[in-house]
């Protein structure tokens, strides 16, 4: 490991940029950033003002003065993103004049439009359209003006959900707003672009790919794997690959970037006689490269292996290996000087980390084995890359979301050929596609063949990833660990890997202190768990009840003016209001009254009958029914929980 620090001096620059992103996260006001700036200048000018001949013992001011700049530069940028990011729009309706940015996607009652604000602020924000002929035609680089009151962007407050409001913020978006039919209308400007022109590019793409008039899921896969766009693709099909290990077949990253690469110098093969075609040769694979990244959209994942491809061909144009440690630092670096928000982002954490485990891990691991038969050698190094990637990036699946996917090796050693194999396959397509407008029965033919390849080959890879999903425990959920658990989980994996390598004693006797370390802060988590708790989970026009426990949701479903039962608790939900009228001679106390559905109860009524200490509002009242019950229990004194505003509702067992 010391070996690989010396050899990547982009990696002694990381130290402070990721310095300066960890200082602003948790002291954001604590210094100046242009006055930190300043100083690590005038620390770089430092040395050439002493006399030459004691220059060479003063020559670490300029490193110092060079790390202490980059620090104060990472902490601007970081301030200047979350500003960008934070939410300053007018408290009420105002007039406003936006630019769509990219591809609107179609949700089951609006049409949503990632935006940039012009007027009266300059924002990114989201905006939901209510469903029309016309916001049906709206496309990227169409300008508008609107009238809507934005609103901050807010979590559900169930507690297994993501965090929203962080994954906004990085993608740098302000807020959100619906606008009615009748109050927006297109202006006669367009906005123009890198990242518009390649959404507009985008968007032909994609009806081009449904001219070819493959199965739903199959397209929306083709559009997913080849362009990264995920707006089709139906819930089973995420859960089926995130259930079998191969989510990152859907993303595009490095995987895809690298096959293109491969197909781009092999179309280009007849340049490399000169230097100078060599030269030409690197130009057009860069420039190719990252037109794609662009259409893809700009995952940090694309845009990571978009670099390293780029000093890659650079060092190919003067005999240099680019593909090391050093050419992984300088995508981080340049990611994260950009925008060091994205340092926070999962895709970024998983990204670097899977590429790093295999620079690291498949060449230690590949050692381990030496098949001689070729066919059992291509297996096998299929295998090691996969599972190195999986080292690193196991660890902070378990961290972020608790699940593991259980066959995620045999799943990747059958989905990943595929996949590359449909990649290939579609190139043909393309071609055909292209020459079929000449017309002529044998063109005909081959566009057919060709298709059909591609039908096959896709129809057989969701085959696979949904019978790997429907497996005795494919997915094993409810496995969240700590910070320190996943640290010394890397900690082992680094430590046993050395041991397979070298067979030191030491390093055994490290790696099993790990694991009981491990171990005993897995029983202290486990002594000091949370008890199952009841709750009414927050789903947006939906009744969804049950306990959550060690991080699953078991799920009971709704029945209409229901008690729950609980040990501790007496729990009412009612969903039909028949009590209005109702007169009882004695009290029929409730601690808790879950009210869903029915927009006319009225809790003056209610609270003469039940006596409730608690009432639950679910996200399934609407939303004008919800705030009248809340100004009417402010005048009865009853204290209440609106699940839409205020997230889940939970009580101990």
């Amino acid at each position: 490991m010391r070996s690989i620090i010396g050899q990547t001096p982009f990696f002694r620059l990381l130290i402070p940029v990721i310095a300066g992103i960890l200082f602003n996260r948790y002291f954001p006001d604590a210094l100046h950033p242009l006055s930190v700036c300043v100083a690590g200048f005038l620390g770089m000018l430092l040395p050439f003002w002493i006399r030459r001949d004691r220059r060479f013992a003063f020559r670490w001011l300029f490193g110092a003065g060079l790390m202490c700049f980059l620090f104060g530069f990472t902490l601007i940028s970081y301030r200047y993103h979350t500003q960008q990011a934070s939410f300053s729009f007018p408290d009420s309706e105002a007039e406003y004049k936006a630019v769509v940015i990219d591809i609107p996607q179609e949700k089951p009652r609006s049409v949503a439009c990632n935006v940039r604000v012009i007027y009266p602020v300059k924002k990114k924000a989201v905006v939901y359209f209510q469903q029309s002929e016309a916001s049906f035609r709206l496309a990227a680089g169409d300008e508008i003006v609107f009238r809507a009151t934005f609103q901050p962007f807010r979590n559900m407050g169930n507690p297994d959900d993501f965090d929203y409001v962080q994954f906004m913020e990085m993608r740098g978006f302000a807020g959100s707003a619906y606008v009615a039919d009748g109050k927006w209308m297109l202006t006669d400007g367009k906005a123009s672009s890198l990242f518009i022109i390649a959404q507009q590019m985008r968007s032909k793409i994609l009806d081009f790919f449904r001219s070819f008039q493959l199965p739903p899921d199959q397209y929306a896969f083709l559009s997913a794997l080849m362009i990264g766009y995920k707006g089709s693709l139906s819930n089973d099909i995420r859960d089926a690959f995130s259930a079998s290990g191969t989510s990152h077949v859907l993303a595009v990253s490095g995987f895809h970037v690298g096959v293109i690469y491969i197909i781009l110098t092999g179309l280009l093969g007849f340049m490399g006689g000169s230097r100078r075609q060599r030269i030409i040769k690197q130009i057009a694979v860069i420039a190719a490269l990252w037109v794609y990244a662009f259409i893809t959209g700009l995952p940090l994942s694309v845009i990571r292996a978009a670099i390293m491809l780029t000093v890659f061909c650079v060092g190919n144009t003067v005999n240099q290996n680019g593909f090391t440690y050093n050419t992984l630092a300088i995508a981080a670096f340049l990611i994260l000087l950009f925008n060091p928000c994205n340092f926070f982002d999962i895709g970024f954490q998983m990204s670097f980390s899977a590429v790093f485990s295999i620079l690291y891990f498949q060449p230690r691991l590949s050692r381990l084995f030496n098949p001689k038969n070729k066919c059992l050698m291509y297996v096998w190094q299929l295998f090691i890359v996969s599972l190195a990637a999986q080292i690193a990036v196991f660890p902070i699946v378990l961290y972020y979301f608790g699940v593991f996917p259980t066959y995620f090796f045999i799943a990747n050693l059958l989905v990943v050929p595929l996949t590359g194999l449909v990649m290939y396959a579609f190139f043909p397509l393309l071609l055909f596609a292209g020459l079929k407008l000449l017309g002529g029965g044998v063109l005909d033919f081959l566009y057919e063949a060709s298709k059909g390849v591609i039908e096959f080959l896709i129809g057989l890879e969701l085959k696979i990833v949904y019978f790997i999903e429907s497996l005795p425990c494919a997915q094993l959920t409810g496995n969240h660990i700590s910070i320190f658990q996943l640290l010394i989980i890397f900690a082992f994996l680094y430590t046993a890997i050395r041991f397979l390598q070298n067979k030191n004693g030491r390093t055994l006797l490290v790696s099993l202190g790990l694991v009981c370390i491990f171990l005993l802060t897995f029983i202290h988590s486990t002594c000091n768990a949370k008890p199952p708790r009841w709750m009414v989970f927050n789903k947006s026009g939906y009744t969804e009840t049950g306990v959550f426990w060690k991080g699953k949701r078991i799920l009971r479903a709704p029945v209409e003016n229901e008690f729950i039962p609980s040990p501790s608790k007496k729990i009412l939900r009612l969903s039909e209001n028949r009590y209005s009228d109702a007169v009882s001679k004695t009290d029929l106390p409730v601690d808790i009254l879950v009210l869903s559905h029915d927009g006319s109860f009225s809790l003056p009524a209610l609270q003469k009958l039940f006596r409730p200490e608690v009432v639950v509002l679910d996200s399934s009242l609407p939303r004008s029914a919800a705030n009248r019950m809340k100004r009417e229990s402010l005048r009865l004194n009853i204290k209440i929980h609106d699940v839409s505003q205020m997230g889940a509702f939970s009580v101990n067992f």
